[in-house]
């Protein structure tokens, strides 16, 4: 198993602690980290606390690679890494971190994939997506499907995933597409349907759909890795089974660092 995610320096402990979380299970997997903005410090600190890790600086391949709230970075990261793993990739977000051995997520791709769709209409690609992106896409019949969280993804190395992610990032280059951020409130206007553009997610979702690779939402697999937090803003009643969680999603993005000792 190979552990990608991609930052900026802001994310510098988040990442940390992310790689320490998969240490404590994962003690030689490889480790792959895609940066902009780190001071070697924070390199060099990462390379003495985390063993097996390989360091890919993401170039200025477009204006906004570097904008860390459009998130191209990371499709830069996943079709890249892709392509020098040598078996299953799993990308995380760097402000995750793993409670438990996530060895069983293999048990849960289907045809070489592992996506987490969101369970509730409200959170389908129609409130979520541009209009434009629907349009430059080319997709059809998407607005009602759901959205699949671009927090966390599992892919085996094939042809197919290579292809399917370069799309992705191809995509995500065109600014028309990746933009605009998710700080931008009904970006198609007040009354329209869009809430919100959530960019790579927003692309990942409809590239599943546009080659028909959705998977059925599935209640263990997402009580162990699934984006719970932004469920429970839609149902406020969801019960979190705690005791299953394996990913715990946003934990150190406010300061939480469960695996470092003495975070600065």
């Amino acid at each position: 198993m190979n552990l990608c995610t991609a930052a900026n320096g802001s994310f510098y402990l988040q990442a940390l602690n992310l790689f320490a979380s998969f240490r404590a299970f994962k003690p030689k997997d490889k480790i792959f980290l895609y940066y902009f903005d780190f001071t070697v410090d924070q390199l060099n600190a990462i390379s003495s606390n985390i063993a097996n890790i390989e360091f890919i600086e993401v170039p200025q391949a477009c204006p906004h690679i570097h904008e860390p709230t459009v998130f191209i970075y990371k499709t830069f990261a996943l079709q890249d890494c892709i392509k020098k793993v040598d078996e299953c990739l799993i990308y995380s977000d760097a402000a995750a971190c793993f409670l438990r051995d996530p060895t069983d997520i293999i048990n849960y791709f289907k045809d070489d994939r592992f996506f987490l769709p969101y369970n509730t209409p409200l959170l389908n690609n129609k409130y979520w997506t541009t209009k434009k992106t629907f349009e430059l896409m080319e997709v059809d019949g998407a607005e009602d499907k759901p959205q699949y969280w671009a927090g966390f993804q599992g892919y085996q190395k094939s042809q197919k995933n290579i292809e399917f992610l370069h799309d992705l990032y191809s995509y995500m280059k065109n600014p028309e597409i990746a933009l605009p951020n998710p700080s931008v409130e009904r970006p198609d206007g007040a009354t329209a349907t869009c809430v919100q553009h959530r960019g790579d997610q927003s692309v990942l979702s409809l590239l599943i759909h546009k080659h028909s690779l959705h998977q059925e939402f599935n209640e263990e697999k997402n009580d162990k890795y699934g984006d719970y937090q932004t469920q429970q803003l839609f149902n406020p009643n969801l019960q979190v089974n705690t005791k299953s969680i394996i990913l715990s999603p946003r934990e150190s993005k406010n300061g939480a660092f469960r695996y470092l000792k003495t975070p600065a």
